[in-house]
C-alpha cells in the first residue's frame, strides 16, 4: 500500500534534458525528419558533382598535369618551350609525324630475311629480327653481331650464327649469369648497354653497364665494321642510341634492328628528331617496321581517350 501511494503521488520528473532536449524533440517530430534527409540528401548530391568533377579532370588534365611535371627533366636536356599550352599543342601534333614515320618505312629492300623468334602467350611471334640483304649491304664473310637484351631467348642469336656463320656478342645484366660461350660462335657477357660505365639496382640485382664505345674497345672492335646493331633493352633505347649518335659510332653499323617502346611521356618531338637523326647523321636507312603484337594498345600520353599500339620493331640499313 505504502509502494502505491507513493507511485500515486510522485512528482512529474522532465526527462527532456537527458535526451537533448530541445534537439530530441526536433529530431524525433516528423519536420525534423524531413529536414535531415533533406540535408542528407544535399550532401549526397553534392558528393556526386565533385566525384564527377575529379573523374573529368582525371580524365581531360591529368594527361596535362603530368607533362608539367615533367617539364622539369626536359628542360634539363636543354628543351625549354615557350610556354605549357604551346609545348602541349605542339608535341600532340608531334605525335602524328612520329607514327607516320615509324609506320611507313621509305626505303626498299628486295630481299628481307626474318631471324629469330618464338611464339608468345597469345601464339604470335616476339623476338624476331629483320635484315636486309638486298639491295642493302648483306652480311660480310666474317660479320659480327652486337646482340644487346637477351632474356634468355636466344632465338634471334642462334639463328644468324647458323645461317650466316655470324660471331656473335650477346649482352645481358639482368638474367644472372656470367660470362660464358653460349654454343660455337656466341659469347655471352653479364654486362648491359647504357650511357655510362658503372654498376647500378636493379630489382635487387646488380647490373654492370658499359657505354657502347667502351664495350667496343674492350672487344677489340673499335676499327671494325659491326653487321648487325640489335637494341632490346626495355625503353633504355633512348639514351642509349643518343650517346651512340653523339659519338658518330653508328658510322660503322650496316644494320639497326631496335625494339621501340614509345615513352610514357608525351615529348614526342625529340624522340621523332632522335630517330630521324639515324638517317641524317648516320647513313642509315629506315626500311621495316612491324607491331609487337605481344602487348596490347595503350594509352596515348597527352591525349585523351588515344589507344594505340607502342612497341614496335624498327630495323635501318645502310644504303
Amino acid at each position: 500500500m505504502i509502494q502505491l501511494m507513493f507511485l500515486l503521488f510522485q512528482p512529474k520528473i522532465d526527462y527532456s534534458d537527458r535526451y537533448g532536449g530541445k534537439v530530441h524533440r526536433f529530431l524525433c517530430s516528423s519536420s525534423g525528419v524531413s529536414k535531415l534527409r533533406k540535408y542528407l540528401g544535399l550532401a549526397a548530391y553534392m558528393s556526386i558533382v565533385a566525384g564527377t568533377v575529379f573523374l573529368v579532370y582525371c580524365a581531360f588534365w591529368l594527361p596535362d598535369f603530368r607533362l608539367w611535371c615533367k617539364m622539369g627533366d626536359f628542360n634539363q636536356k636543354g628543351k625549354s618551350p615557350d610556354s605549357f599550352l604551346l609545348m602541349r599543342e605542339k608535341e600532340r601534333s608531334a605525335y602524328d609525324r612520329l607514327m607516320h614515320y615509324i609506320l611507313h618505312p621509305e626505303a626498299p629492300c628486295q630481299t628481307m630475311e626474318v631471324l629469330g623468334g618464338k611464339r608468345g602467350r597469345n601464339k604470335k611471334f616476339d623476338g624476331d629480327k629483320v635484315i636486309c640483304l638486298e639491295p642493302g649491304p648483306g652480311l660480310n664473310e666474317d660479320c659480327i653481331v652486337y646482340s644487346f637484351g637477351i632474356a634468355n631467348e636466344w632465338s634471334f642469336d642462334e639463328s644468324i650464327h647458323e645461317m650466316f656463320g655470324c660471331q656473335v656478342f650477346s649482352f645481358d645484366p639482368s638474367m644472372g649469369i656470367g660470362d660464358h660461350r653460349h654454343g660455337d660462335g656466341i659469347m655471352f657477357y653479364n654486362m648491359g648497354v647504357g650511357e655510362f660505365d658503372g654498376k647500378i639496382t636493379v630489382s635487387g640485382q646488380t647490373w654492370n653497364m658499359r657505354t657502347f664505345d667502351s664495350i667496343l674497345k674492350h672487344l677489340g672492335h673499335w676499327n671494325k665494321t659491326i653487321d648487325v646493331l640489335k637494341l632490346d633493352i626495355e625503353g633504355a633505347e633512348y639514351l642509349v642510341l643518343e650517346d651512340i649518335l653523339e659519338k658518330r659510332l653508328l658510322n660503322h653499323v650496316n644494320h639497326l634492328c631496335i625494339e621501340i617502346h614509345l615513352p610514357d611521356n608525351p615529348y614526342w618531338t625529340w624522340v621523332l628528331r632522335l630517330l630521324r637523326r639515324i638517317e641524317v647523321e648516320a647513313g642509315l636507312r629506315h626500311f621495316s617496321t612491324r607491331n609487337n603484337t605481344q602487348m596490347p594498345p595503350m594509352r596515348v600520353p597527352g591525349f585523351y581517350a588515344r589507344y594505340e599500339q607502342h612497341f614496335f620493331e624498327m630495323a635501318w640499313y645502310r644504303h
